[in-house]
């Protein structure tokens, strides 16, 4: 991934924090589709949701990842 996508990232939890509380096992639900949501806008060949999953150690479903983006 390119430098300005993690940049984008951590900027938009960064700000999504700063508006609302999260409970700690929501976390990196945040931050995942945070990345899903800037790699649609940065990246040429973002990675898929499946990719994402893998990710988390499927902790999370496609369902709740798309939810929280």
């Amino acid at each position: 991934m390119w430098p300005e996508t993690l940049f984008l990232t951590v900027n938009t939890v960064d700000r999504f924090f700063s508006k609302r509380e999260v409970l700690k096992k929501e976390v990196q639900l945040v931050g995942i589709a945070s990345l899903l949501m800037i790699t649609k806008y940065e990246e040429i060949y973002p990675p898929t949701l499946k990719d994402f999953i893998y990710i988390t150690g499927d902790n999370y479903s496609s369902q709740q990842i798309l939810k929280m983006e």
